[in-house]
Parts: structure tokens; C-alpha cells; sequence
């Protein structure tokens, strides 16, 4: 049967802090390739490994587990954070919860939608004088996300620039010839589409 959740009620958040998730039953008929367990270890994989190549700069790592929109985004804020000596570092992230919301199958593309719950230390440092600029290191933050996963279910056929439309050449990441995007190849892999932060607070 699925169960709902209920969240820290002292959160300040716009989102409902109770959440009923897919069961294992549930996620496994609407695919029955994946499980409750196979989706809760790989968004928490997916969510860590994006904040430590976020926080080193790994540009490459990053194009494993965004999406195509996500990923020119978050390298425009990397280079503005950059050129500004900062460095945002996250330490002992530390998942909490997290839960199925919603399965949906789009075309030769398959969504879901999850909660994801951690704890971690996240403040943002002067590179030249390695102090801090942003945020407290000695603070926990307790955030609550609702993070969107994509994968290609059937990767057969011409693919497209997800910014212009115009076709792309086979093979791996590459720029967009008509609009210099940059192109990170469509996989069966599932990569972020979207991190929403849905609440927060600190501690010590």
C-alpha cells in the first residue's frame, strides 16, 4: 500500500509537507525494471555526485548526471562563481528520506519525480583568503528537495538540440552547430532535470 510522509512541520516551505509515495508494488507495474530501492540509491547518487563535482568544479562530472538545459545553467552560475574567487563547499551530506512521487512515461522518456531529504554543511569560501563569504560552517542544513530524473527508454532514432531543435551529428557530448549549446549525449541513464528546494532550515 503507499504511505505518506510527513515532514518537519518547521520547515518554511510553499509545498505540503506530507507526501504520499509509490509503492514498490506500484513502481514496478508501471515498470518493472525498477524498484523503491533502485530509485531512492540512485537519486541520492545522482543529488551527492552533482554537489561534490558542483563544489570541485568538475564540469565533465557534471555532464554525467544533468540534463542538457540543467547542465548550461549550472556551468554559467560556476563560471560566475568562479570569476568571483568563490568556492562552495559541501560537507557531510547525509540523506535523511526520500520517496517515489510520481512515474510518467513522455514519449521514448521516462520522468520521475522524487523527494529527497538531507542534512550537510554549505557555505561558500574566498578562494584567495579561504574565508568564508557566505553561509556558516559550523551549521547544519536540513533541506527538503522534490528532484526530477530522466532517462531515454528507447534510444533508436535521430536525435535533436533540445534548445534549437536542429539535428545532432551521432556520438558523444558535443556543441549544438546552430545555437552553441552544449550537448551532453541522450543516454538510458538517468540524469536531473530539476532540483526544487521545497524547505529549510539550519541547526546546530
Amino acid at each position: 500500500r503507499d504511505k505518506g510522509k510527513t515532514f518537519s512541520s518547521t520547515i518554511t516551505s510553499n509545498k505540503q509537507s506530507t507526501y504520499s509515495f509509490l509503492s514498490d508494488q506500484t513502481i514496478k507495474t508501471i515498470d518493472a525494471t525498477l524498484s523503491e530501492a533502485i530509485l531512492k540509491e540512485k537519486c541520492f547518487e545522482i543529488y551527492k555526485n552533482v554537489q561534490e563535482a558542483w563544489m570541485n568544479f568538475k564540469y565533465d562530472d557534471l555532464k554525467k548526471y544533468l540534463s542538457n538545459e540543467l547542465y548550461n545553467t549550472y556551468i554559467m552560475q560556476l563560471d560566475a562563481l568562479k570569476l568571483k574567487h568563490g568556492q562552495n563547499i559541501m560537507e557531510n551530506i547525509t540523506l535523511i528520506d526520500s520517496g517515489v512521487l510520481t512515474i510518467n512515461l513522455k514519449g521514448n522518456r521516462e520522468e520521475v519525480r522524487m523527494m529527497l531529504e538531507i542534512e550537510m554543511k554549505d557555505y561558500v569560501i574566498d578562494t584567495k583568503t579561504n574565508t568564508e563569504t557566505r553561509g556558516d560552517k559550523r551549521v547544519t542544513n536540513h533541506i527538503k528537495y522534490e528532484i526530477t530524473l530522466e532517462r531515454i527508454v528507447d534510444s533508436k532514432g535521430v536525435k535533436f538540440c533540445p534548445n534549437c531543435g536542429a539535428e545532432l551529428k551521432k556520438g558523444g557530448t558535443e556543441r549544438c552547430s546552430y545555437c552553441a549549446s552544449i550537448i551532453v549525449n541522450n543516454s538510458e541513464e538517468f540524469v536531473m532535470t530539476k532540483k526544487e528546494n521545497v524547505g529549510q532550515y539550519t541547526k546546530r
